[in-house]
């Protein structure tokens, strides 16, 4: 499993660092796809505003073979497996609320191949009326994806991390959670912002 950002996540992360400006996150309008040229077949870009749920509006090429019958509107957390859903919907709304950076660690499967290791970005985005109702993000796996064809690949939630903007911005170690022993169980987008605590989460398995 990849512990540090592969060469995507990287520059996805670069470009959106760069566009930071006084701790606050950068807007939709501002990701330039001429820098991201080299990765935007990983990319995606979701509808995270609290109307509905977080959905696709842009997929790269290597996201759509997740989904063989299109992506553009598709509810992003059924992705993943049923049990991991709701924790994923979670970590959404941190990522908009707080706002903060969040770093996914999952295992791709599709029927009759070994499983993937890969690592899910998730970078908050201004939307036109100035909310925090984007995001950007790539899915970075250990090597080149496979086609689904005829079936739907599933992603299993490994772990994952959350890391304010502020803290970004500053250069500071802090990292985001709820509650130490259930980071994200009782998140909603009408609570209030959570406290900052240093810790990272691993889902057990089982």
């Amino acid at each position: 499993m990849q512990t540090e950002n592969t060469p995507v996540a990287h520059a996805i992360e670069a470009h959106w660092t760069a566009l930071l400006r006084d701790q606050d996150v950068p807007r939709r309008a501002d990701i330039d796809p001429r820098v991201l040229r080299h990765v935007l077949t990983d990319c995606f870009i979701l509808d995270n505003s609290i109307r509905h749920a977080p959905v696709f509006r842009i997929a790269g090429s290597n996201i759509a073979t997740l989904r063989p019958n299109g992506m553009r509107g598709a509810d992003f957390c059924q992705l993943f497996a049923a049990q991991d859903q709701r924790r994923v919907r979670q970590i959404l709304a941190l990522v908009a609320r707080c706002p903060a950076k969040a770093t996914l660690r999952v295992k791709r499967f599709d029927a009759n191949a070994p499983a993937q290791n890969a690592k899910m970005l998730l970078l908050p985005l201004r939307g036109e009326d100035g909310k925090v109702s984007r995001v950007l993000g790539c899915l970075d796996v250990d090597k080149p994806m496979r086609t689904t064809r005829d079936h739907t690949a599933e992603l299993q939630l490994i772990g994952f991390s959350l890391k304010p903007v502020i803290a970004l911005a500053r250069g500071t170690g802090l990292r985001l959670v709820v509650n130490n022993a259930n980071p994200v169980s009782k998140v909603h987008h009408s609570a209030k912002p959570p406290v900052l605590r240093v810790v990272e989460r691993a889902i057990a398995s089982g």
